[in-house]
């Protein structure tokens, strides 16, 4: 697809792509330098050298947003990073918040990009693991030289990217779908954004939901990583405070990864034994896709589990779950969950979007999260933008720009038609605020670089193969909107 285009690089003398991969470093002694800038767009300064660049990994061969990828470090080129599974757990999330991204990056570039300089969003594969990620990303801050990165996807990979790589780099890390509310107080001297709301709001809105369905037995089962940890925990302290968590109340479980994060099946196949002892009237499940599958298909043995309510969190939404889990029991199942995530925007801006994703990506549309990745983009081009005259950016020059769209009199929109004038507005008025309102919905990032946003009750229609919202339960400002799903009345607690 024209603009989406795998990377062909070029070393001295070579041009084919297989010839590249055997390319070593190639000295030009005559060319000293002190930055990258000082030598030819093919080479970057080592030691007062400029020397060829390394070979691109595997994994960082897609590119989005130029058509010629062979001029991916010419000078007339932004280069933003960008961290997402295209394999593994969560591609079924990664790839449509990849193409959100770079949408927005397209978009921009037909407008005349920034200052007459294109954005080339070079997008790496994480195969959903931490590891891949930090190796990954230190190839886009060491050698790809960004100054920015979209992503990670997962709070794990983001935790340990931003620790081990982008902070100690100065580059600014802006997640679309990392949740875990550890990230909130990491030490990041501002460099650490994200688009989506905490797993704290996320949270609360669950504890919500079980509440209004007043269920005397309610049971948790979670991932044994940050996303897991830290959504199970901001469910249970407030969860226990309110009702008590006593043996006969309240049961907890988590469940093991492999290295590679993923899940270590047995650990949920003994999990589920031990529900069957508890005999739970609601099971709260915090994972991902693969994790529910393999819950579902362990639970659907258990007769006794069958007529539990299931919540499920954002990491499963997934409507493939409805085609893998065919048998009556597991589908039982899947009619029982209720889900919770971050609601599926709504608005002008958001329909604009949602037209102009189905068109480039040829009739596929957008899923959770893409929306803020398409916010991101948007959001870093602006910041950008306002550093136009600046030879070199930095992260922490970027993490200025954005700390004033974070309030103001002036909004600034995520479309393309607004994007030159708010770059002007930026330029001459260097010392005034603006409010950002994205496709997401408005983006009121507080002083830890981040936002709060509504979130929304979700349900699999198995006859239809689709997921279907409930409707929003839990606004902004962390006010519950009850009555959105009437089979939760009518229980009783005692």
């Amino acid at each position: 697809m024209k603009g989406e285009l795998p990377f062909q690089w070029i070393c001295v003398g070579l041009v084919s792509l297989s010839a590249m991969i055997g390319c070593t470093k190639t000295l030009d002694l005559s060319d000293e330098c002190s930055v990258d800038l000082d030598c030819s767009s093919e080479l970057i300064c080592q030691e007062n050298l400029c020397v060829q660049r390394e070979s691109v990994p595997e994994d960082c061969r897609l590119i989005y947003g130029i058509d010629d990828t062979s001029k991916v470090f010419a000078d007339n080129v932004i280069r933003i990073g960008m961290l997402q599974p295209r394999s593994g757990d969560l591609q079924h999330v990664g790839v449509p918040i990849e193409q959100a991204a770079g949408l927005a990056a397209r978009e921009i570039n037909q407008t005349g990009g920034i200052s007459g300089k294109d954005i080339a969003l070079i997008a790496c594969n994480t195969h959903t693991s931490p590891e891949i990620a930090v190796k990954n990303a230190r190839w886009l801050v060491d050698h790809a030289r960004v100054s920015a990165v979209i992503g990670p996807a997962t709070s794990a990979s983001t935790i340990r990217v931003f620790n081990e790589v982008a902070k100690d780099a100065g580059t600014l890390l802006m997640t679309p779908s990392a949740t875990a509310p550890a990230i909130t107080d990491m030490v990041d001297d501002g460099l650490l954004w994200r688009t989506v709301p905490s797993d704290v709001i996320q949270a609360k809105a669950l504890r919500y939901l079980v509440d209004e369905g007043g269920f005397r037995k309610v049971a948790v089962l979670n991932r044994d990583d940050a996303y897991g940890n830290g959504l199970a925990s901001a469910f249970r302290v407030p969860f226990c405070e309110e009702n008590g968590c006593g043996p006969d109340r309240y049961f907890s479980r988590s469940y093991s990864l492999s290295d590679r994060q993923e899940v270590m099946e047995n650990d949920i196949i003994l999990a589920v034994d031990d529900l069957v002892g508890f005999q739970p009237d609601a099971i709260v499940f915090i994972g991902f896709s693969a994790g529910m599958e393999q819950f579902v298909r362990a639970a659907a043995q258990r007769s006794e589990l069958h007529t539990a309510i299931v919540f499920a969190t954002d990491g499963a939404k997934d409507k493939a779950l409805i085609e893998r889990l065919s048998s009556s029991a597991e589908q039982r199942l899947l009619k029982n969950l209720i889900g919770s995530s971050p609601a599926a925007p709504s608005g002008e801006l958001y329909q604009a979007f949602y037209q102009n994703y189905v068109g480039r990506y040829r009739n596929q549309t957008p899923q959770v999260y893409c929306a803020q990745a398409y916010d991101a983009l948007y959001l870093l081009a602006y910041a950008f933008g306002g550093l136009s005259a600046a030879e070199t950016v930095s992260g922490a020059q970027l993490r200025d720009v954005l700390n004033r769209l974070s309030s103001g009199p002036e909004i600034f929109r995520s479309v393309p038609t607004d994007f030159r004038e708010g770059v002007a507005h930026l330029l001459t008025n260097p010392d005034a605020k603006f409010d950002f309102e994205g496709t997401s919905g408005p983006l009121d990032f507080n002083d830890k670089g981040e936002a709060p946003a509504s979130i929304e009750a979700w349900h699999f229609d198995i006859e239809a193969q689709v997921i279907r919202s409930y409707g929003e339960v839990m606004s902004p400002d962390e006010t519950y909107i009850s009555g959105q799903i009437d089979r939760l009345g009518g229980r009783s607690a005692d």
